[in-house]
C-alpha cells in the first residue's frame, strides 16, 4: 500500500453550522504510480462538502503502492473530516448585552 507523504490540514466549511451537516466525507482516491493523487471518487458523506472534499482530496502526497519491487496505481479509501472555521461559535449573529 501507498504510505503517507503529505496531508492537508483539516478543511474548514461554513457548512458545518447549518443543521445535519456530517462532517465527515469518505473519498476513493486512485494514487498514482508517482504517489500523486489522479482520481477522487466522493463515497459517501453530504453532497454539500462533496466538491471541497474532492480538491482536498487530491492535495494528499503519497509514496507510490509497490509490486515485486515496481510502483504501482493503487485505490485507497480516505476519511476526509471537516472543521469549523475559526471564530465560528455555530450560534447566531452573537447580541449585545
Amino acid at each position: 500500500l501507498p504510505s503517507l507523504v503529505f496531508a492537508p490540514p483539516p478543511p474548514e466549511a461554513e457548512e458545518l453550522g447549518e443543521e445535519d451537516v456530517n462532517p465527515r466525507v469518505d473519498v476513493r482516491l486512485l494514487i498514482d504510480k508517482t504517489g500523486k493523487v489522479s482520481s477522487v471518487v466522493i463515497v459517501s458523506g453530504d453532497d454539500l462538502l462533496g466538491e471541497q472534499a474532492s480538491d482536498v482530496g487530491f492535495q494528499y502526497k503519497f509514496e507510490p503502492g509497490m509490486h515485486k519491487g515496481k510502483p504501482r496505481e493503487v485505490w485507497m479509501e480516505f476519511p476526509i473530516v471537516f472543521i469549523r472555521p475559526a471564530g465560528d461559535e455555530g450560534g447566531g449573529a452573537g447580541e449585545p448585552q
